[in-house]
C-alpha cells in the first residue's frame, strides 16, 4: 500500500527529515546506514525507521520550508561538472600542469583527497545528531520513503552525474599516469558533492512524497 505524505526539512540539519503521515509526525535519519555516505540513493530503496514525535516536539524543532543553502549546494555540483568539462577540453593547452607519476602515488593522492572528507562527513553526522535532542531508537514503523516523481528523478540524475564525474576524475590520471593539482581539486569537489548529496535527495523544501512497505515494530 502506498500513501501520500509530506516531507519537511529541519533548519541547518540535513541529516534528518520530518515526515507527516496520517495526521502524525515522524523523523527519519538519512545517514542511519553509513553506506549512504557514498551511496545516497540507498535512501530510496531501503526502509527508514520512523520515530514518532509529538506536536510539542515538532514545534521545538526549527523547520523551514526552504533552505537558503539549497541553491548553493546545487550550484557547487553544477560548477564542479562544468569546471571538470572545461579542464578536459583545455587539457592540450595546460599539459605543463600535469606531472608523470607512478600509479601507486596517484592512488595515494586520491585517497589523500577522499579520506579526510569521509572523516569530515562522520563528524558532521555526529554534530547533527547531537543537535536533535530526541531519542530515535524508539521507532514505531519502518517504511520506504520516496519524494514525488519530479524530485525522485532529479535525485537519481544528480547522483549518476556525480558518480560519472568521480569515475572520470579518478580513472583519467590512473590510465594516463599523470596527475595535477587541478585533478586533485576536482576529485575533492566531486566527492564532496556525493557525500553531502543527501540534502538534495528529498530537496530542502517542503514537498509531497510517498510512503510504502510499512512494517510495524514488533
Amino acid at each position: 500500500m502506498i500513501d501520500k505524505i509530506t516531507i519537511n526539512t529541519i533548519d541547518k540539519n540535513n541529516k534528518y527529515k520530518i515526515v507527516h503521515y496520517d495526521n502524525r509526525h515522524f523523523i527519519i535519519d538519512l545517514n542511519r546506514n553509513k553506506l549512504t555516505y557514498i551511496f545516497p540513493l540507498l535512501n530510496f530503496i531501503t526502509r527508514h525507521k520512523l520515530t514518532e514525535i509529538s506536536e510539542e516536539e515538532l514545534h521545538s524543532i526549527k523547520s523551514s520550508n526552504e533552505s537558503k543553502n539549497n541553491k548553493g549546494k546545487v550550484a557547487i555540483g553544477g560548477y564542479t561538472g562544468i569546471g571538470f568539462l572545461v579542464s578536459v577540453f583545455l587539457r592540450p593547452y595546460i599539459n605543463y600542469m600535469y606531472f608523470d607519476m607512478n600509479i601507486w602515488w596517484i592512488i595515494f593522492f586520491i585517497l589523500l583527497g577522499i579520506i579526510p572528507l569521509l572523516i569530515l562527513k562522520g563528524k558532521n553526522d555526529r554534530k547533527n545528531r547531537r543537535k536533535l535532542s530526541i531519542n530515535l531508537d524508539d521507532y514505531r514503523i519502518k517504511a520506504f520513503i520516496l519524494p514525488n516523481t519530479k524530485d525522485l528523478l532529479k535525485g537519481v540524475f544528480l547522483n549518476i552525474v556525480g558518480y560519472l564525474l568521480f569515475i572520470f576524475c579518478t580513472l583519467d590520471p590512473i590510465m594516463y599516469g599523470e596527475f595535477s593539482f587541478i585533478t586533485f581539486l576536482f576529485i575533492i569537489l566531486v566527492f564532496s558533492f556525493i557525500l553531502f548529496q543527501n540534502a538534495l535527495l528529498y530537496t530542502q523544501n517542503k514537498i509531497e512524497g510517498r510512503i510504502g512497505g510499512i512494517k510495524w515494530k514488533q
